[in-house]
């Protein structure tokens, strides 16, 4: 059986991968005799990348020990960025810590109560620690449905501009709900309509508010390579 520990370290390890593009994320992995609960390596440009994630999934708030006993164990490895993550939260001599070792501090909640079905999914089965289940999982498949992923968004603008939407999801979804057709709708709403195929619409001539340096950055995106979605 996973452990609550392991259980959480696994979760952590997802979110790195989903979030994290081009990353080598791995689980519970020992670097020179020294155990870490997930490691993630990257390349920018050509400079290399260690980040290195403690996780604790226990009910006391994580200490200002827990994190100078961190901070000293990444930096013997020499890593680029060290983060603390906990499910019970930190106490505020920790933060004081962690904000003088430059190192992340995230809190992880999973709602048990208000569990949601995935819209690909028929149903999800929680199994109560300590109850032996004897019936084997019964599972089926549907019969299969078409849907449409929009991979790519081109915008050209009545001035000629033309701006990519950001690929990365989280991105894609702001700037999707907050540029706006001339006529109120969002792209999000026109893309949901019509689904992956060109798709002519007036767009207004304002570009959404990229006041700040990361909003620019995610604007000139170049996303993902993939078939386009032509709004122009």
């Amino acid at each position: 059986m996973v452990s609550d520990d392991e259980y959480l370290e696994r979760i952590v390890a997802g979110i790195q991968t989903v979030t994290t593009d081009g990353a080598d994320v791995t689980w519970n992995e020992t670097l020179n005799g020294r155990q870490f609960d997930v490691v993630v390596r990257f390349t920018m440009g050509t400079l290399k990348y260690l980040v290195l994630i403690e996780v604790k999934n226990r009910s006391r708030k994580a200490s200002a020990s827990d994190i100078e006993a961190f901070a000293t164990k990444a930096d013997d490895h020499n890593a680029n960025k060290a983060v603390f993550v906990t499910a019970a939260g930190f106490q505020s001599g920790a933060k004081d810590v962690a904000y003088r070792h430059g190192i992340d501090l995230f809190t992880v909640k999973i709602d048990q109560e208000n569990v949601q079905l995935a819209p690909n999914a028929s149903y999800v089965t929680l199994i109560k620690p300590g109850i032996n289940v004897r019936e084997p999982l019964r599972a089926w498949l549907s019969e299969p449905h078409l849907v449409a992923l929009t991979y790519k968004v081109e915008i050209v603008y009545e001035n000629g501009q033309v701006a990519l939407m950001p690929g990365e999801q989280s991105q894609a979804t702001y700037y999707g709900a907050r540029t706006k057709l001339t006529d109120g709708r969002s792209i999000t709403q026109i893309l949901n309509m019509n689904g992956p195929q060109s798709i002519s619409v007036v767009v207004a001539p304002q570009r959404p508010d990229t006041s700040s340096a990361v909003e620019r950055s995610a604007m000139n995106s170049l996303g993902e390579r993939y078939p386009s979605a032509l709004c122009g």
